[in-house]
């Protein structure tokens, strides 16, 4: 398998391409940390939970977030903490992703 800050940076590219122009993530070398990429995504996410939930909504079944992880991260007790929860769950989906790709082009 490939070494984690590449695995790392490839999820950020399919985030990045995931969410188009709505998001910039910065480039490597700064980005070969797991929760550098979650706190780069939290922000995004914190404003469409304020301000576009149904586009948020739409985000998530575009990039296929298991519902049941999502549901669980919107009633996180501590609601400063619902963001990067779901933020690690976009991270961690894309991750899989990349793992499996990975995986299959072997």
């Amino acid at each position: 398998m490939e070494d984690l800050p590449e695995t790392l940076q490839k999820t950020a590219q399919l985030i990045d391409k995931q969410l188009g122009s709505q998001l910039t993530l910065t480039s490597p070398p700064s980005l070969h940390d797991y929760e550098a990429l979650v706190a780069q995504l939290t922000p995004f996410i914190q404003a469409l939970l304020n301000d576009e939930f149904e586009r948020l909504l739409q985000i998530m079944y575009r990039i296929d977030v298991s519902e049941t992880l999502f549901r669980a991260a919107l009633g996180h007790p501590n609601p400063d903490e619902i963001a990067p929860a779901i933020a690690r769950l976009v991270v961690e989906r894309q991750l899989q992703k990349v793992k499996i790709r990975a995986q299959y082009q072997k």
